[in-house]
């Protein structure tokens, strides 16, 4: 800022208007990766690393206004493999619990 004083007010005003919008697109970049790193650091285990990058892409696609995509990736990884997969793996193959934690872990990737 200092170096940018020297050639006057204007200089100056644009450089805060510049790292303000800088600042404006990182942000939502930095929420996420910090909502990423918590997800993953609470939750070491059972998938979480891949629950927490499909959670960025999600948003990802969110923000830049498709949801019909997240929609139709959320119904497959839920309904059509998460579901059907704990209960083959909880019942018929006799996991229990742990192929429920299993098949999450499987849809999430």
């Amino acid at each position: 800022m200092r170096i940018v004083a020297i050639y006057g007010s204007g200089p100056i005003a644009a450089y805060a208007i510049s790292l303000r919008l800088i600042e404006f697109a990182i942000l939502p970049a930095w929420g996420q990766g910090n909502a990423a790193a918590t997800l993953v650091g609470q939750n070491l285990g059972v998938g979480y690393p891949a629950y927490a990058a499909g959670m960025i892409v999600i948003q990802a696609l969110n923000g830049a206004g498709d949801t019909k995509t997240p929609s139709i990736m959320n119904f497959i990884c839920f309904w059509i493999v998460q579901i059907p997969v704990s209960y083959w793996l909880a019942t018929t193959v006799g996991l229990g619990p742990n192929g429920v934690f299993t098949a999450i872990v499987l849809s999430e990737s």
